[in-house]
């Protein structure tokens, strides 16, 4: 029990010990909704109005985490931003770009997606979303999952733990539907 207890204390030692992820958490590099020049209007105004911040991952080079697709039908373009607040984001999700049809997707601490980077002890945030369309979607199913992939007519977002896991979230039928992703 107690050696149990000393590899656990060591581990969280050389990850930074909990100050650090909390200090990493709040140092999270967020822009606001307003840098993103190549976002419709409306949406920006809603990201701010809803006090949203668009949190960037550490190994970003450009601004990230606003995507556009067709997410919802093959038909129109929708745009997917993750929104933070209070140190937790959701995906919002607005149907046809409408500001007045939008959809909140996948609420989760930033914090739950911190990770030690370079094997220097560095923490980053590390939540990244992007399109995907059929076939990575076919490509990273699990056969044997409890989902089953219906007909794929547009393209999913790809929610990712950056280096770790993904969940593709897929609009069909009226609700979204989980599959896995690449890990």
């Amino acid at each position: 029990m107690r050696i149990g207890f000393l590899l656990c204390a060591a581990a969280t030692l050389l990850q930074g010990g909990p100050q650090d992820w909390e200090l990493a958490d709040r140092a999270t590099r967020r822009l606001a909704p307003a840098l993103f020049v190549d976002v419709p209007r409306p949406i920006r105004d809603d990201l701010e109005r809803r006090g949203c911040t668009i949190p960037q991952t550490y190994l970003a080079t450009r601004q990230v985490n606003i995507i556009r697709g067709r997410f919802t039908s093959r038909n129109q373009i929708d745009w997917a931003a993750l929104c933070s607040r209070n140190l937790e984001s959701v995906i919002l999700v607005y149907r046809a770009g409408s500001p007045s049809n939008v959809a909140v997707l996948a609420p989760q601490a930033d914090r739950n997606f911190l990770q030690t980077i370079d094997g220097t002890g560095r923490i980053g945030f590390s939540r990244e979303l992007g399109a995907v369309g059929a076939t990575f979607i076919r490509e990273h199913n699990d056969p044997a999952g409890t989902v089953k992939i219906p007909v794929l007519t547009h393209e999913g977002i790809n929610d990712m733990f950056l280096e770790k896991a993904s969940v593709v979230r897929y609009w069909h039928d009226g609700r979204w539907l989980e599959f896995a992703g690449a890990d």
